[in-house]
């Protein structure tokens, strides 16, 4: 080659080499879907300046190169959909060599001895769930667990509705996951259970439903490493020893004011995660475990707390703002709210709602920001849910089917903070641990302590969307990461193709039914969209249909195609049957959809 065409050929090669990273994180030859314009044109642009210029033969053979590349990147990227390694569900998170050397690092440890806890907290919370009262097992669940349940159980009563679980039988458990963000130790414990569960309103029978199936769920247990008590066998308070009464907002010994599930004695639930979520949280290991250190790292003697209670804190003030605002009763949030965020909140005008569903797919702390005098920790919350409202008597339905929304919930603690055990988003005032009610009054009638005081614990100051914290956030210049890496925690782990089964399934259960037309055309899509057939098939075979909800990509090219394989998926039976409409109807309107 002359030294001229020897510049022409190192310019193209940088021209295909920054042309592939492209191709790559767009999905390579056709995007999330096969067939995509953009990626295509782009591919055949490159490859007509290949033929350009770099002289025979040297171009056909540059050309080869690329195109293997293009599919090797495609072919790659499509594998590290975070739905194609759901099949580790079966095949485990960890190597046994990998999870014993986890294991050895625990304290005071006794594997059957936690296993035998883990199941009694799996059937007694769930017993707990049926009857709507959780004292019985209020000591050993987390501050944002209680409320997760209680949201619900709140919600049911206004629907005048109850969840019967009959036929419930643990099929097996088994530790996923250990980690150690000292000085607490963290355990993931995934069940496998069978269930008869049937939601049942006297008084609404258009949301009656009744699953029969065989799931999986993962349920996180936290505690500090000294912890050597037992909540579970015991009902004693782990600290004075006197008998503990069944308890409601507040899991505090009646006897010493001792609160038991702060993980100080015993193994604590804080989390229940469902396999599509819980593949997500797995392939952002490294994601979560960076941020865990960076707080460690970041004044964290401050901070007294670590990520996964911060984020127990978030998920419990969410749902609290969350249905303050559905009844239309923001005296509700008021003890823990700025003044200005609970202003701002104050005069919305809305009609009054239910949920018939709600729970959190996901609550993960994205950054700490600062100013002089106060941290903000910031969270992003995805959450599903379904809303209903009650006219004249009846029931209309907001929300076609369980539809996943995402906000940016941010909460304050000043600098100059003496943040102790009391906790006013569990209804106590944070500097003598009296109770207090949902009010407007912001003084303790006991110690007359301001309850929303920054000084004492976190309190929420700003609830968003996505693009409003992005313009929120430019205030501060101080930060704990990078805005790169802060939207890395944010963007939820899926491509389009993975929107586009998980929506399917949701159309395709509608019914009530998943029958073998309709698991035959997932298999066929799923194939077309890059997806192991063998693998993707866990997703409908451990997850939980009545958990299953829709979530849509941010861009509306995405969107659009993936509401097609949703009508695709509902036709495939040969009849659309009325909630399979209802969806389609429902999605086209929320996200501004073409009927093509």
């Amino acid at each position: 080659m002359t030294r001229f065409t020897l510049y022409k050929a190192l310019t193209v090669a940088c021209i295909v080499f920054i042309s592939l990273q492209c191709i790559a994180r767009s999905g390579g030859g056709g995007g999330d879907f096969s067939g995509g314009d953009s990626d295509a044109g782009a591919i055949l642009e490159i490859a007509s300046w290949i033929l350009y210029l770099i002289p025979f033969p040297y171009n056909f053979i540059v050309l080869g190169v690329f195109l293997l590349l293009c599919a090797l990147g495609a072919r790659k990227y499509k594998q590290s959909s975070s739905l194609n390694t759901i099949q580790k569900v079966n095949s485990g998170f960890t190597t046994p060599t990998q999870l014993a050397a986890k294991m050895a690092l625990l304290g005071n440890f006794n594997e059957p001895g936690f296993i035998e806890k883990s199941k009694q907290a799996f059937t007694e919370v769930q017993r707990a769930w049926e009857k709507k009262n959780l004292g019985p097992v209020r000591k050993y669940i987390s501050d944002g667990v209680y409320q997760r349940f209680n949201t619900q159980i709140l919600m049911m009563n206004q629907l005048g509705q109850t969840n019967t679980i009959s036929h419930l039988k643990l099929l097996e458990t088994k530790i996923a996951l250990i980690e150690i963000e000292d000085p607490y130790e963290i355990i993931h414990v995934q069940y496998k259970a069978e269930i008869t569960d049937s939601f049942v309103s006297e008084k609404y029978a258009g949301i009656n439903q009744k699953y029969n199936e065989e799931f999986i769920e993962f349920w996180t247990y936290i505690r500090k490493k000294t912890g050597n008590k037992d909540l579970y066998q015991n009902n004693n308070c782990p600290n004075c020893g006197d008998a503990l009464p069944e308890m409601g907002e507040v899991s505090k010994c009646p006897s010493c004011q001792t609160y038991t599930n702060t993980g100080e004695f015993d193994w604590i639930l804080c989390e229940i995660t469902q396999p599509e979520e819980f593949i997500d949280f797995v392939n952002n290991m490294s994601q979560k475990n960076y941020l865990s250190n960076r707080l460690r790292e970041y004044k964290a003697e401050k901070l007294n707390t670590n990520t996964q209670f911060l984020e127990d804190k978030a998920s419990n003030a969410y749902l609290q703002i969350r249905v303050a605002h559905a009844l239309k009763d923001m005296s509700r949030i008021c003890r823990f709210s700025t003044k200005e965020f609970f202003g701002s909140v104050q005069n919305m005008d809305h009609e009054p709602y239910l949920f018939n569903r709600i729970f959190l797919r996901d609550v993960s702390m994205i950054n700490i920001l600062e100013n002089d005098t106060h941290y903000f920790a910031a969270f992003a919350i995805q959450c599903k849910e379904q809303k209903v409202i009650i006219r004249r008597g009846e029931l209309h339905k907001m929300d076609q089917a369980l539809t996943a929304v995402t906000n940016i919930l941010v909460m304050t603690l000043a600098k100059n903070n003496e943040t102790g055990k009391h906790s006013v988003l569990a209804h106590n005032c944070s500097q003598c641990g009296g109770p207090v009610g949902d009010t407007v009054n912001l003084n303790c009638q006991y110690c007359g302590n301001q309850l929303n005081d920054e000084k004492k614990d976190w309190v929420v100051c700003g609830l968003m969307s996505r693009e409003e914290y992005a313009g929120y956030k430019t205030q501060f210049t101080t930060r704990m990461v990078s805005d790169k890496k802060e939207e890395e925690f944010i963007e939820i782990d899926m491509h389009a193709r993975d929107f586009a089964i998980n929506n399917m399934m949701v159309i395709m259960m509608a019914d009530g039914s998943f029958g073998n037309e309709e698991r035959e055309y997932a298999v066929k899509v799923a194939k077309k969209l890059g997806f192991n057939s063998k693998k993707i098939s866990a997703l409908w075979e451990h997850t939980s249909a009545n958990k299953l909800g829709i979530i849509m990509p941010d861009d509306k090219k995405s969107r659009q195609k993936v509401f097609k394989y949703m009508k695709k998926a509902a036709k495939i039976d040969g009849i659309i049957s009325q909630p399979e409409q209802n969806i389609l109807d429902d999605v086209k309107a929320k996200y501004e959809l073409a009927d093509n």
